[in-house]
């Protein structure tokens, strides 16, 4: 475990220099979590209809979804897209190391550390800020109980590991073509659709709800906010994060018998 301890530590330190970047997300994720607020809440305002959550839960829920916005796998880690594409990735084919466990430790720093470096200035704007402008109805509030806290910490760990192995599982789906492309785009539009950042998941039609419970996505985002929220409670607190547990159980080894069968016979690009 010594090497894969080490190039974790590398990889968080090295991720802890992108400060600027983490201002500019700031910024850009306050912003749009204020245009998501207003309409959502004027949908509130204007439906007469049931809905699964409630006003302060929706706006807790979108709050969350800005601030683990860089758990998301929308992109595969530029360093191994790079590789591949230029033929680089026969050095990593010959460390004396798991590929798999190799790429998903850098995996987990890559959605885990920009979460730190954009959570604390969001959650102050977000939770006590905004009230100080005269906003207490977009603002963040705390989880309605303990155990709604602790379980989305719990969640929260998971839902890094779930999508670390996501980032990885995609990755290795670049050593079968040329251009990455295609991957990075179908990628793009199941994490837009599926872990609840564009659309509170509990907002679908019942039908399409059914069907995304049981993908890995929904434990990636709506999982951890649900808990946080207080729409996830009791029990079913314990069963949602043994969903993802499983979830990166699966991915672990199906990801590791992928990269062995992928990496039998492997085309090294570039010269």
């Amino acid at each position: 475990m010594r090497p894969y301890k080490a190039l974790l530590l590398v990889k968080v330190k090295s991720l802890f220099q992108y400060r600027t970047a983490a201002v500019a997300g700031f910024f850009t994720q306050t912003f749009f979590g204020i245009i998501r607020l207003m309409i959502l809440i004027s949908f509130f305002g204007a439906t007469r209809q049931s809905i699964p959550l409630s006003l302060a839960q929706t706006v807790n829920y979108i709050w969350l979804g800005q601030i683990l916005f860089t758990i998301l796998p929308f992109r595969i880690d530029p360093e191994i897209a790079t590789m591949i594409r230029n033929g680089n990735v026969a050095y990593e084919l010959v460390r004396p190391l798991n590929l798999f466990a190799y790429w998903y430790v850098k995996a987990v720093a890559l959605r885990s550390i920009p979460i730190v470096l954009r959570a604390v200035p969001m959650i102050i704007m977000a939770a006590f800020l905004l009230p100080l402008l005269g906003r207490p109805d977009w603002a963040l509030q705390p989880p309605p109980t303990l155990a709604a806290g602790i379980g989305m910490g719990f969640s929260l760990i998971f839902a890094i590991l779930v999508s670390a192995g996501i980032t990885v599982f995609a990755s290795l789906l670049l050593l079968l073509f040329i251009s990455q492309d295609g991957v990075v785009s179908f990628l793009y539009v199941l994490v837009w659709g599926l872990t609840g950042i564009l659309v509170p998941l509990p907002f679908f039609p019942d039908v399409l709800k059914n069907m995304f419970y049981f993908l890995p996505f929904r434990g990636v985002m709506d999982v951890p906010c649900q808990i946080y929220s207080g729409s996830i409670h009791g029990t079913s607190i314990i069963y949602e994060i043994g969903l993802q547990a499983f979830w990166v159980v699966f991915l672990v080894i199906t990801g590791t018998l992928l990269a062995k069968a992928l990496t039998k016979r492997v085309t090294a690009q570039g010269g």
